[in-house]
């Protein structure tokens, strides 16, 4: 969990210290302004008394929530966390505790308004009606960052059993064209993402091992092999990584590749993409592996893949 990490610990500590001063600050600036208007007004009245302690009751407890939530937030981003839970849980259970523990204090902060002259009723509306705000703040918030985490499982649930479009970044345009082409050969019911939908998968802590555990789930890989990419390691290492599962495992190149540069294939594996007959024999292929043969290949406008597979021939 997200919380057992040190460095994450210590800097959401240190934006919430600084949440904490800007909220002290807040409280301090509405109790000046309340002084010297009730000073020029002879004694305060229930109107200025409910704007001016009200707001910084607000600034003691619904801003402190949202403060936390937002430091919280920038946190996670800051460390490449990834939002559980498990994490929610736990903040929540802090912030409970906090907007517990301000309530309990709230009239000692407001005291600076009861100098003057405090009315009862709305000194004590205040003080009921400042937690109940802060708790609204923190159920709302945190409903929203729990709809977050449940679209983030289903997109990984989606991507899981996929169709892995290995490819160097410079190759981009080719593998959508390949992503397009197939979902046309098989149905847009099956998944498919190629290594930019995945970048993200790659930062922040444990970003290798979140991508591996995704590879692991593939259902098909397919390494896109060009000028660009035949000397990237890791490439190779996606197909084999495949091919050492038992998966399904296709290269499909723009240029001739060594027997000895590539893992051991067999020749139905092989595929030159740069070649219409080549890429009906990869869409028929994949059609076989999956079983999904909605589609006739040879009504297929296959123009926009051998356009972008030329270009990459030419680089």
């Amino acid at each position: 969990m997200i919380w057992d990490d040190a460095a994450f610990r210590d800097d959401y500590r240190a934006r919430l210290r600084h949440v904490q001063a800007s909220g002290d600050a807040e409280v301090q600036a509405q109790g000046q302004a309340f002084r010297a208007e009730a000073a020029r007004s002879d004694g305060s009245s229930a109107e200025l008394f409910t704007q001016r302690a009200g707001a910084a009751a607000a600034a003691t407890l619904s801003g402190y929530v949202s403060g936390a939530l937002d430091a919280f937030d920038q946190t996670l981003a800051s460390v490449g966390g990834e939002l559980d839970e498990a994490a929610l849980n736990a903040l929540r259970a802090s912030l409970d505790q906090e907007i517990a523990r301000r309530a309990k204090s709230l009239p000692a902060t407001l005291r600076v308004f009861t100098k003057v002259s405090a009315p009862p009723a709305a000194l004590r509306a205040i003080v009921e009606q400042a937690p109940m705000r802060a708790r609204q703040v923190l159920r709302e918030r945190l409903s929203a960052a729990r709809d977050r985490v449940r679209t983030q499982v289903r997109a990984r649930e989606v991507l899981d059993r996929a169709i892995f479009i290995s490819h160097d970044v410079r190759d981009a345009a080719l593998a959508e064209a390949l992503k397009l082409a197939i979902t046309a050969a098989v149905g847009g019911e099956v998944a498919l993402y190629t290594s930019s939908d995945v970048a993200d998968l790659r930062n922040g802590c444990d970003g290798s091992e979140h991508l591996l555990a995704q590879l692991k789930k593939n259902r098909m890989t397919l390494s896109l092999v060009t000028p660009h990419s035949i000397g990237d390691p890791s490439l190779w290492w996606t197909l084999g990584l495949a091919e050492g599962a038992g998966k399904p495992a296709f290269m499909l190149r723009t240029v001739a590749v060594s027997v000895d540069a590539a893992p051991p294939l067999r020749a139905d594996q092989v595929f030159d993409v740069t070649q219409r007959e080549d890429v009906v024999r990869l869409l028929q292929a994949i059609q076989s592996e999956l079983r999904r043969r909605t589609k006739d290949i040879a009504e297929l406008d296959l123009d926009d893949v051998l356009r972008e597979t030329a270009g990459s021939r030419a680089t």
